[in-house]
C-alpha cells in the first residue's frame, strides 16, 4: 500500500488497547454486586436487602453517566419539557422493577440449585438473564418519547450526516448509549449511530443530525432537528459551517453525495471524517467510490486492497486522502479511528507524512 502511494494510518494497536481498557465499563457494577453478595454471605445480610441493593446498583448505574455528561455540558437530547419528564421517571422505575425481578429470580435459582433442584434453578437463572436483556427498553422508550427537537444555537456541535437507509445498521459492541438507556448486559448490538454517539462523548460538543421526515419518534443517538423538504439543505450548510467537526457515515444515496460535494465547495473538508459502517466488501467498495467521487469532485477510482480493513477516510483541502485501517471493522477499531481523527483536528498530534493519492498512481 505504501508503494502504491496510499496514505494510511493503522489504528489496530490503539484498538487493542481500547478493548482492554473498556472492560472497566462492566467490571465496576459487577464488582459492586459481588461485594453485596459477599456481604450477605459474610455478614448475614437479609435476602431482601441484598436483592434491593444489587438491583439498585445495576439499574441505577447509568444515572452517574447522565449526571457526568450534563455537568460537562454534553447532552444527547434537548432538555425534556416539564410535561414529559414524568416519562423519564417512569422509564427508570420500570427498569428498576425489571432488574429487581431478575435479581430475585437469579437468587431463587441459585437457592434451587443448592437444594439439588437443577431444572428449576437453571430455568430461573435463564429467565433472569432474559429479563436483564430487556430491562433497558422501558427507559429507552421513555427517552425517545421525551426527546424534543434540537434548537439552533451557538453551542459546540458535531454534525452527523448519513443516508436514512443506514439508520438501521448495527455494530457488535459493549458500548451503547450511556445513561439510563444503557443495556444492562453487554449482549446487545447497538445501532451504528448510537455507537458513534457514545464514541464522541469525550469530545466538546453534542452530536446533531437532520431527522428523517415523518418519523414518529426520534431514534436515540444524535440530537435531531426537523426541516421541510425545501429547508433541509440550507440547515445542513448552516450547521456544517459552525460545527466543530463533521462525521459522515458513507452511504450510497444521492442526497448524501450532494452534502459531501457542498462540504467540498464550502472548503470544509479538513474537518470531515467519512466512516464506513460494518458491511460486506462489495458494498464497502460502492460506498468508497461514492465518497471519493464526492470528495474529489471526479470519478476517481479507489486503489484495490482489502476493503474490510477500511474504517474511515479523510480528505484535506489539497485533495489528499488518508485511509484509516484496522485488522477488522469492530467497535475498538472505530473508536480508535475517531480518537485519532479528533487528535489531528485539535492539533494534539501531527498526521504522519505520506504521499498524495490522486488516482492510485505512485508519485515520482
Amino acid at each position: 500500500m505504501e508503494d502504491a502511494g496510499i496514505r494510511f494510518i493503522d489504528v489496530g494497536p490503539v484498538g487493542r488497547t481500547i478493548r482492554l481498557q473498556s472492560l472497566i465499563v462492566y467490571v465496576v457494577p459487577a464488582a459492586a454486586v459481588g461485594l453485596v453478595v459477599g456481604a450477605r454471605a459474610l455478614l448475614g445480610f437479609p435476602g431482601p436487602v441484598m436483592i434491593g441493593l444489587a438491583g439498585l446498583i445495576v439499574a441505577g448505574y447509568g444515572a452517574r453517566d447522565d449526571a457526568t455528561m450534563r455537568k460537562r455540558g454534553y447532552v444527547t437530547r434537548p432538555a425534556a419539557a416539564p410535561s414529559t419528564r414524568w416519562l423519564l421517571i417512569l422509564g427508570f422505575v420500570l427498569r428498576l422493577v425489571l432488574v429487581l425481578l431478575a435479581v430475585l429470580a437469579a437468587e431463587r435459582g441459585v437457592h434451587a440449585v443448592n437444594e439439588d433442584d437443577w431444572l428449576i434453578g437453571l430455568g430461573l437463572m435463564t429467565a433472569a438473564v432474559v429479563v436483564l436483556g430487556f430491562a433497558h427498553l422501558p427507559a429507552e422508550r421513555a427517552e425517545r418519547l421525551a426527546s424534543g427537537r434540537a434548537v439552533e444555537d451557538d453551542a459546540p456541535a458535531i454534525l452527523l450526516l448519513r443516508s436514512f437507509e443506514d439508520d438501521a445498521i448495527r455494530v457488535r459492541s459493549p458500548w451503547t448509549l450511556l445513561g439510563l438507556t444503557r443495556a444492562v448486559l453487554p449482549l446487545r448490538s447497538p445501532r451504528f449511530e448510537e455507537f458513534i454517539t457514545t464514541a464522541l462523548l469525550g469530545e466538546d460538543g453534542r452530536l446533531v443530525a437532520i431527522g428523517r421526515p415523518g418519523e414518529r419518534l426520534p431514534e436515540l443517538g444524535a440530537v435531531r432537528s426537523y426541516h421541510s423538504m425545501d429547508g433541509w439543505r440550507a440547515a445542513v450548510l448552516r450547521t456544517a459551517t459552525r460545527a466543530k467537526a463533521i462525521v459522515v457515515i458513507a452511504g450510497m444515496g444521492d442526497e448524501l453525495s450532494w452534502e459531501i460535494r457542498q462540504l467540498r465547495e464550502s472548503d470544509l473538508l479538513a474537518k470531515v471524517l467519512v466512516v464506513f459502517p460494518p458491511d460486506n466488501e462489495e458494498r464497502t467498495l460502492l460506498r468508497l467510490r461514492r465518497a471519493t467521487e464526492a470528495l474529489a469532485g471526479d470519478a476517481t477510482g479507489p486503489v484495490e486492497y482489502r476493503y474490510d480493513a477500511l474504517t474511515a477516510l479523510t480528505c484535506d483541502r489539497s485533495g489528499d486522502f488518508r485511509h484509516f485501517l484496522a485488522p477488522g471493522r469492530d467497535w475498538p477499531a472505530y473508536l480508535a479511528t475517531i480518537t485519532w481523527f479528533f487528535a489531528f483536528l485539535e492539533g494534539k498530534i501531527s498526521p504522519p507524512e505520506g504521499r498524495r493519492l490522486p488516482d492510485g498512481r505512485q508519485e515520482d
